[in-house]
């Protein structure tokens, strides 16, 4: 994690936030006293983790000082990570991808089976359908004590 005191994050406060933002964290002291810390997102965390792998072994050295350990702010590290991570985000599948590969997975190993056919564009604006007992749960005992399953 960077170090910086309260007279420095002042001055280059967009510095130490981007380190934030690119998923390090910022130890910030007064007086050689440490009064706070600015720490990312999850998402950043993970995010950076996926860069670290990315980046070559010199530059993994320098950016885990810098956002793990107790680097200083340097701009050219920091342009590579960012090029880094720019393109890393490029690379991770759109979750609609993700779903539909999932579901191939499922269907693949036997826990789904593929639709019969697609589903109508009005089918999530049909009425759900009624019971006479009024509850679907109501239906579901009645059906468990009649023992018809």
């Amino acid at each position: 994690m960077a170090v910086a005191t309260v007279a420095e994050l002042t001055e280059h406060t967009a510095d130490y936030l981007e380190i934030v933002e690119l998923g390090g964290r910022v130890f910030i002291r007064d007086g050689g006293e440490p009064v706070g810390e600015l720490v990312p997102t999850s998402k950043a965390q993970h995010l950076l983790r996926e860069v670290m792998a990315e980046l070559p072994p010199g530059d993994v050295e320098a950016a885990q000082a810098l956002f793990l350990g107790e680097g200083s702010i340097d701009q050219t590290l920091m342009s590579k990570v960012r090029e880094t991570r720019e393109r890393v985000q490029m690379a991770i599948p759109e979750p609609q991808d993700t779903l539909a590969a999932r579901i191939a997975q499922l269907i693949a190993e036997g826990k789904a089976r593929p639709p019969l056919e697609p589903l109508t564009d009005d089918f999530l604006a049909e009425p759900l359908p009624r019971f006479p007992g009024g509850s679907v749960l109501e239906e579901l005992l009645a059906e468990r004590r009649e023992s018809r399953w």
